[in-house]
């Protein structure tokens, strides 16, 4: 299945069809729900169902950081970063892409970061590489329980 049918057969249909992708590669299928949105977010940047699986490693199984990235959340503006997140991010419910973008204003303004200072430290915590979908996405998908433990493995990491 090719990218034009990706995007634009049924979610559901798609959904369904990549288990056996996600199968062949070991990876635990997660519940529906979750599945559905990583699946959502994948399709639009794959343009094979076979890659979704692939995709979907940085949500469910990410690879280590490797020695680069880790030398990068040991900058302080990168601890800043996260502890600026850790310590603001609510505990519990859903942060929605509205209430997100408020935290990420709030994060620039009250650190005098912004651009790859401020999000690559973001993205390496939560996917392990400093790139992904946009982060309203991965929040939805990890939970803020899984980010929260994500952010507090980065900062271990930046020690």
């Amino acid at each position: 299945m090719n990218g034009w049918y990706l995007r634009n057969l049924p979610l559901d249909t798609i959904v369904e069809r990549s288990k056996p992708y996600f199968e062949k590669e070991n990876l635990t299928i997660p519940d529906f729900d979750k599945l559905t949105k990583i699946v959502a977010t994948a399709r639009e940047r794959c343009t094979l169902l076979s890659d979704l699986a692939q995709y979907s490693k940085m949500f469910l199984c990410p690879q280590p950081l490797n020695i680069e990235y880790q030398d990068f959340l040991k900058k302080e503006d990168s601890r800043k970063v996260l502890f600026w997140f850790h310590k603001n991010l609510p505990q519990e419910g859903d942060v929605d892409a509205e209430r997100l973008n408020q935290l990420v204003q709030q994060g620039i303004s009250d650190l005098g970061l912004k651009g790859k200072a401020f999000y690559k430290p973001l993205y390496l915590a939560l996917l392990h590489q400093d790139h992904g979908p946009e982060l309203p996405a991965i929040f939805s998908i990890l939970g803020l329980k899984e980010v929260h433990n994500r952010i507090q493995e980065a900062l271990q990491l930046s020690l």
